[in-house]
Parts: C-alpha cells; sequence; structure tokens
C-alpha cells in the first residue's frame, strides 16, 4: 500500500508518496487541474490511500481523486498545523506530514457530506452571509440618523410604517445619497431572502428530520435545515455533550490540582451550528417554559450573556437526541 500526502492550493498540488515503511518514493508537484489529478491518480503502479487536505475548495478535488484511490481521507488543517508545527514550513513538508499521519493512522480528519448535503449547507450559507450583508446595511442606516441627530419613534425602524418614515426624509445630499442606497440595497436583499425562503420551507416539508426540529420552540424552517445540513449523520456524535463541543458550545476549562475554572465558550467548533443554536435561543426563551427557567436560573448567576449560551446548548443537547430518538421537543426535561 502506498500513502498519498496532498497539499492542494489555487494554482499548484503538492504530492508526497510513502511506502508502508515510510520510505519516500515519490515527490512531486502538478497544476491544480482535473485532468492532471486524475493523470497523476489514475496510473499509480500500487494500490494507494490518500489524504487531502480541508481547503475551502476541496470539493471538486475530492471528487475527482476519491474513486481513484483505495480510500481518501480529509484532513483537519487547525489539528494538523498544532501536530506538524515547525520552524520550517514548505508545501512539500505540509504533504509529507499528511502521508506520514495517514501512513501512522494519526491523521485528524473531517467528516465528508454527501454531494446533496453540501449543496443545502451552500443554500443556508449562502442565506445566511446575506442576512449579514442586511444587518450591516441596517446598522449603516441607523448610524446616517446618529449623525444627523434624527430621531424616530419606531420600536423596529425597518417596519412597514418605519420604511414610510425613512423614505420622506429630506436629508443633506450626501447623506440622503447614502440613505436612498441603503433603502434600496435593503429591499433588494429582502427580496433574495423571500426567494430563498421559499426554497427552504419546500427542503423542510420533504423531511422528516426538520419536521421534529421545528417542533422545538425557536427553530423554524431555516433554522431546521441548517441544522440538519451541518450535522450531516447525527450517529457521528456519541452523546449530546460531543455533539456540543461540535458545535462549538462548551466552555473552555482550566484545571490546576483541585482548582477548576470554566470560562468564555471555545473559540472552535462549527461556526454555523454556534451562530443557528445562539439566534434560537434568544427566541426560545422567550416560547418555551423549559428555556425560560434556565435563562432565569443562569442569568442570576452569569448574567444574560452566559444564559443564552446556556440555553443555546440545551437546545443543541435537545436536537442531537430528538434527531437520534425521533421524538418530538417536549417541555418537560427528559
Amino acid at each position: 500500500m502506498h500513502y498519498i500526502g496532498i497539499d492542494f492550493h489555487k494554482e499548484s498540488t503538492h504530492v508526497v508518496v510513502l511506502n508502508e515503511a515510510g520510505k519516500l518514493l515519490e515527490r512531486t508537484r502538478i497544476p491544480t487541474r482535473r485532468e492532471e489529478l486524475v493523470r497523476f491518480f489514475a496510473n499509480r503502479p500500487e494500490p494507494a490511500k490518500a489524504a487531502l487536505e480541508a481547503t475551502r475548495n476541496w470539493y471538486w478535488a475530492y471528487d475527482t481523486i476519491e474513486p481513484l484511490v483505495e480510500e481518501l481521507k480529509l484532513a483537519s488543517p487547525p489539528k494538523i498545523r498544532i501536530i506538524a508545527e515547525s520552524t520550517v514550513k514548505t508545501d512539500h513538508i505540509d504533504a509529507k506530514v499528511i502521508a506520514d499521519l495517514l501512513r501512522s493512522n494519526f491523521l485528524p480528519t473531517c467528516y465528508v457530506p454527501d454531494a446533496e448535503t453540501r449543496q443545502k449547507r451552500e443554500l443556508l450559507r449562502h442565506r445566511a452571509f446575506l442576512v449579514q450583508i442586511r444587518t450591516k446595511v441596517k446598522n449603516r442606516i441607523h448610524i446616517v440618523l446618529d449623525k444627523l441627530g434624527i430621531e424616530h419613534p419606531f420600536d423596529n425602524l425597518f417596519s412597514k410604517r418605519g420604511l414610510e418614515f425613512l423614505r420622506s426624509l429630506e436629508l443633506p445630499w450626501a447623506y440622503q445619497k447614502e440613505l436612498t442606497d441603503s433603502l434600496e440595497l435593503l429591499e433588494f436583499l429582502n427580496g433574495k431572502e423571500k426567494e430563498q425562503n421559499k426554497v427552504i420551507e419546500k427542503l423542510c416539508k420533504e423531511s422528516e428530520e426538520a419536521a421534529l426540529l421545528m417542533t422545538i420552540p425557536g427553530i423554524a424552517y431555516h433554522n431546521a435545515l441548517l441544522i440538519m445540513s451541518e450535522i450531516g449523520d447525527v450517529n457521528r456524535f456519541a452523546t449530546g455533550t460531543k455533539f456540543c463541543g461540535y458545535c462549538g458550545l462548551v466552555p473552555t476549562v482550566h484545571i490546576s490540582d483541585k482548582t477548576v475554572r470554566y470560562g468564555q465558550m471555545t473559540a472552535g467548533g462549527n461556526k454555523w451550528l454556534r451562530w443557528v443554536f445562539i439566534e434560537a435561543a434568544h427566541i426560545g426563551r422567550r416560547k418555551s417554559l423549559r428555556f425560560s427557567h434556565l435563562y432565569e436560573r443562569v442569568k442570576l448567576k452569569g448574567g444574560p450573556q452566559v444564559a443564552i449560551g446556556a440555553v443555546a446548548r440545551e437546545m443543541a443537547v435537545v436536537s442531537y437526541y430528538i434527531l437520534k430518538h425521533r421524538k418530538a421537543f417536549r417541555e418537560a426535561k427528559w
């Protein structure tokens, strides 16, 4: 068996081939093009296992190489960097480290979702990207009004009446241009969100898992589909606690002798799941007695931010067991 480490970049790909004893058999650089990858991997003299680092453009490379080798694994970049820290870093060294870790069965790997799940992820991440842009546009409008000292009576400035108020304003020409452009952008982004919501709603109605997740207060169509697509196969997590760790909803822990200190939530984990559960927690703690009681109890000791984190973590655990056991949400604690 040969072991192939692939350091994948946009312009060129560095490849190192080792045998079972770890002896270097080949080291080369090939252009990062589909036909070049096929040419290299289709003509291997021996069966091979390969590992590819998970970069932002790994999808097409993985799909190209996977049928041409005995096994292809997706390597986790942050964990490889920790293991392979060195004062000398080159692409060939990175490729050899990947091959060595694969050969010795110490390679930290990533979950590889199927093609359909990847497309759902792209759809939902794109929607989240548009929502983030819309939030920035709304904040910009608030800044314009603050600069001019303009007050308004609306709790939601972007309600129907609030938008009428904004369109009726007559500002100095530079601020007027900024406000007009921002309102046009806002209208465009709202339209795009409505288009995507129709697609997301249709996909959710076709899914039993999404229907179960939507029984949780605070989780609607978009959140349910995002959770499903980011989880992939729920059975890859042994417990709800491990799933929370994957979501990045567990606190950092420092233990020294008999002292145990818990800090802020870890910076690692899946940022999309952390974001969606925190967003859902703000709604869930108002709609559910279970989450409301948890929020109020934690808030007394740790404050509102810590309390929202606790509700988000509880919602993640509940989501895990709902998908694991296919049971709808209930207010009583499981």
